[in-house]
């Protein structure tokens, strides 16, 4: 244990997805269930839609490639590819993605971020359980976070960064993320693969005054009182 993490080291990530999979069951009836993009929630996600005892309150994304909706590299198209958004809708279960209808606006990244947001904050004003499923970039960062977002009052922003091959990102911000923490809110963080060991020693130790990399963020919440489980096949030191 570091600070407030539970390590949970695994062999593989078909074990680690059956780790976060238990996790999950245990804690997400009248939860909201915030779904991130990348490799390793995938396989989460197929199981997770195919479990008769995952019945959360709601589910949004947490962040997203801006662009036409279910555009290749779209977060919600992946997420849709798993099943897990049918399986949502079959048991009357809301899903909130940006790029959705009803907060879309295709020439404003910023209006559309800003649509997304009031349903993020409701979210949290009417729910009080969370779980967080988030991944880990080899380069370190989470969600749409990356080392060019400037601290914002805001819930969800709408950005463009050079850091990554997709420019355009609407994505929570640490606010949104501490105010689930304080709320008791669950962070299961999946990284898994060589790439990511580099990765994760940056996030458990960083200097929090450091601007390096995007473990910047995750030094912050290691320190906002959310209950983090880091499962991993790396070994961590």
């Amino acid at each position: 244990m570091k600070h407030n993490i539970s390590i949970i080291k695994t062999a593989s990530l078909a074990e680690g997805t059956k780790k976060a999979l238990n996790l999950i069951l245990e804690n997400n009836k009248q939860s909201v269930i915030w779904l991130s993009g990348g490799s390793s929630p995938r396989p989460l996600y197929e199981k997770l839609s195919k479990e008769e005892n995952f019945k959360p309150a709601a589910a949004a994304l947490i962040d997203e490639r801006f662009g036409e909706p279910g555009h290749k590299d779209s977060n919600e198209k992946m997420v849709r590819e798993t099943g897990l958004i049918d399986a949502l809708a079959k048991n009357n279960i809301s899903f909130f993605a940006p790029l959705d209808s009803k907060f879309l606006i295709l020439d404003s990244l910023e209006q559309t971020a800003k649509n997304y947001e009031q349903v993020v904050k409701d979210l949290i004003d009417d729910h009080s359980q969370h779980i967080m499923i988030m991944g880990l970039g080899p380069d370190g960062h989470t969600a749409g976070l990356f080392p060019e977002i400037s601290p914002t009052n805001k819930y969800v922003i709408g950005y463009k960064t050079k850091l990554n091959e997709f420019h355009e990102r609407i994505t929570v911000t640490p606010k949104t993320i501490k105010t689930l923490a304080y709320k008791g809110a669950i962070l299961v963080i999946l990284a898994f693969g060589d790439n990511k060991k580099e990765a994760i020693a940056k996030m458990l130790h960083h200097n929090s005054q450091s601007a390096e990399a995007a473990g910047a963020t995750y030094h912050h919440l290691i320190n906002c009182g959310c209950q983090i489980h880091l499962i991993t096949d790396q070994e961590v030191s």
